[in-house]
């Protein structure tokens, strides 16, 4: 769904209509790396990323791929960025290189079942019974 302008409205009239379960998530500070461990460890990773690429390693594995397709297309909301991994996927899916280490394909999968359970304890807490008693029938 796409919508410019107040997100309260829309907000209210979904869960009125109950249509899905809407919440805000809000960033605890405390909870945070300091933007400066960030930024310093982004400037490794990318330092890190020309080396392998001047060592001739471009490419993962076609699992990793198709993360960071799901990643870009989710997280970062960059559509393009997510084709472009896609499309990465699918050339290393020809070249047999489907499946990346150990560790990182654990990682994903712990990724994936942190979330799952996030969404249904969510789903849990929106299909609970609500404390109202229902009325007898006259």
């Amino acid at each position: 769904m796409h919508h410019a302008g107040v997100i309260e409205a829309v907000l209210a009239l979904a869960a009125e209509a109950e249509l899905f379960i809407t919440t805000e998530t809000e960033i605890d500070p405390s909870k945070s790396l300091p933007p400066a461990l960030l930024e310093t460890t982004a400037a490794g990773l990318s330092g890190l990323a020309l080396a392998q690429a001047a060592r001739g390693e471009f490419l993962g594995s076609a699992a990793e791929s198709f993360w960071h397709a799901y990643g870009s297309a989710r997280i970062l909301r960059r559509p393009r960025l997510a084709a472009l991994f896609g499309a990465l996927g699918f050339l290393q899916l020809l070249r047999g290189e489907l499946l990346g280490s150990a560790t990182s394909l654990a990682f994903y999968g712990i990724l994936l079942a942190t979330h799952a359970e996030q969404a249904r304890q969510a789903a849990g807490a929106h299909d609970a019974p609500s404390d109202a008693t229902p009325s007898e029938p006259a």
